[in-house]
């Protein structure tokens, strides 16, 4: 229960941007593309948090974007506690479909370069 608590008080209230963005992961398994958005935090995500939230692949990306607020920052930087080694950056043109993503949708995303 303390944790759905916790997990409640982490969730922006409807239509409002999480107060310190959200942070975007990406990770190549078995020759596919995996993503995961997580609520923004002052520490490292560790990776099996990354790993859990892990969302698929870009359609289903895609679709987490479009319930976030106008406005909402995220950041996709790869920085966590362990198996940071396996966090990398798709090719640039899956980098401009998820730019171009979150332009249409009115986010700010802070690129990786």
């Amino acid at each position: 229960m303390r944790y759905l608590i916790l997990l409640l008080l982490a969730l922006p209230a409807f239509g409002q941007p999480a107060f310190k963005g959200q942070e975007l992961y990406s990770w190549k398994r078995d020759g596919h593309w995996n993503y995961a958005l997580l609520v923004g935090t002052n520490r490292n995500k560790t990776w099996a948090e990354i790993e859990q939230a892990g969302l698929g692949g870009l359609d289903q990306l895609e679709k987490r974007l479009d319930s976030l607020a106008a406005g909402e920052m995220i950041f996709w930087f790869h920085r966590c506690d362990g198996g940071a080694g396996q966090l990398s950056y798709p090719p640039a043109e899956i980098q401009q479909r998820i730019a171009q993503a979150c332009q249409q949708r009115k986010l700010e995303l802070a690129s990786p370069r």
